[in-house]
């Protein structure tokens, strides 16, 4: 997101691609994410969710980027950010409450 942020003021235009039904899924709830959504694409940037990056490479109009829906994105730029999911086990074991999604 403050990558987007900061392309978005250089004048750059911006996709968000991401692989989760909403964006920021591991930190907000369906409502919260559909504000911040909606206050992400007032600034320009287009929201994909729902989908991955399947391949990144040269196409016939330039660099390509192909999801999973078969939708392919021209780009000059891709940049990677890829959310994780936290290893709890250990806390779990040792009867530590870890709550959220995990």
């Amino acid at each position: 997101m403050k990558t987007a942020e900061a392309l978005l003021r250089r004048g750059v235009s911006v996709t968000l691609v991401v692989s989760s039904p909403q964006i920021l899924s591991q930190m907000l709830d369906d409502t919260a994410a559909g504000m911040v959504r909606q206050q992400v694409e007032a600034t320009g940037v287009c929201v994909i969710t729902g989908c991955d990056v399947m391949e990144i490479g040269r196409g016939s109009e330039g660099e390509e980027v192909v999801l999973s829906t078969g939708q392919t994105l021209l780009a000059h730029l891709v940049v990677i950010g890829k959310g994780v999911v936290p290893n709890v086990e250990l806390a779990r074991d040792a009867g530590i409450g870890v709550g959220g999604y995990w």
